[in-house]
């Protein structure tokens, strides 16, 4: 009997370690698939786009190259276009989304750039022209943007006016930087964001009919491999204390980062509109109603962006 109950215990814990090292495997596999992504370089990106017809009239943007030195001496790649008014202080600056460079950023640059604000794109951290590292989802990259926006204020004046927008992983990038509560940004456009990182890796572990039991390893691995939990990734806490106006864009058919995501954020940001475009896929929105988007930049900086500055400033 001793040996039938041993054998037992055998086959147990022998199912016990293969199940275990079968979770590791698959987390590491995760956690590499989310950190070291296939990422494209600017001349694919930019010919995707012009492909696509998204990049006409994008001559008007004066694109002088910068280099920006991050805290940990990590430099980051972009280019800025000043209008032709040398006084202006209105400034937009782009975060473009997950695996992609600055170059899908030019498609919102040209709408602004013609609204009368001078923009700065860039690549990501780990993307573009910059050394490829890992992506951490928003735990390094919100911080390098706060710095991006240092640089506009220290050589462009204090009294410098900032709109911020993302796309994708830009615009949880973006919003995680409301976090840092800088002045000088007045609004934020953020396209197709997730709410937090658990959510994301939530669906995407349904998405491809993992088991969620693999969530906590895929969070020790990341803060072992890459110095954060998946907690830390959270756009919601970050920005529950916002109150600058917030338009929250997102397609209704979007199968990557779901529109539950953009009602989540919607609901934690007091100052925010949503935005959802009908049969849109992800980050397809500009793509598919350029003219309307562009409408919509201008009817929320015309209208809530302008008002809202009116009532905490008593003027436009």
């Amino acid at each position: 009997m001793d040996k039938i109950v041993l054998i037992f215990l055998v086959i147990l814990l022998s199912i016990i370690l293969f199940l275990l090292i079968l979770i590791i495997i698959v987390s590491t596999m995760m956690v590499h698939k989310l950190s070291y992504p296939i990422r494209y370089d600017t001349k694919y990106t930019h010919q995707i786009d012009a492909d696509k017809g998204l990049l006409e009239g994008i001559e008007v943007l004066k694109r002088d190259k910068i280099e920006l030195k991050m805290r940990d001496n990590y430099i980051v790649h972009g280019d800025i276009s000043l209008t032709d008014d040398k006084d202006n202080k209105k400034w937009i600056i782009i975060t473009h989304g997950y695996t992609w460079t600055r170059e899908g950023s030019l498609k919102y640059a040209k709408i602004f750039y013609k609204l009368g604000y001078n923009a700065l794109i860039y690549d990501n951290r780990s993307h573009g022209e910059n050394v490829h590292q890992d992506v951490t989802m928003g735990y390094k990259e919100a911080k390098d943007l706060d710095e991006i926006i240092t640089y506009v204020i220290k050589n462009y004046g204090n009294d410098v006016y900032i709109g911020l927008h993302g796309e994708s992983l830009g615009a949880a990038i973006t919003l995680m930087s409301l976090k840092y509560k800088r002045e000088n940004v007045k609004f934020v456009i953020a396209d197709s964001s997730y709410s937090s990182l658990n959510d994301l890796v939530k669906y995407q572990i349904t998405l491809y009919h993992l088991p969620r039991i693999i969530l906590p390893m895929c969070s020790l691995l990341l803060k072992i491999l890459h110095g954060y939990y998946i907690k830390d990734i959270n756009v919601v806490e970050d920005v529950k204390n916002v109150d600058i106006p917030v338009l929250l864009v997102h397609g209704d058919s979007d199968t990557f980062i779901p529109k539950d995501e953009a009602y989540k954020l919607h609901k934690a940001i007091k100052n925010s509109e949503l935005k959802l475009y009908k049969g849109c896929d992800h980050t397809q929105s500009v793509i598919k109603f350029p003219k309307e988007y562009s409408e919509m930049i201008s009817d929320f900086l015309t209208r809530r962006v302008n008002k809202w500055r009116k009532q905490k400033y008593g003027k436009y």
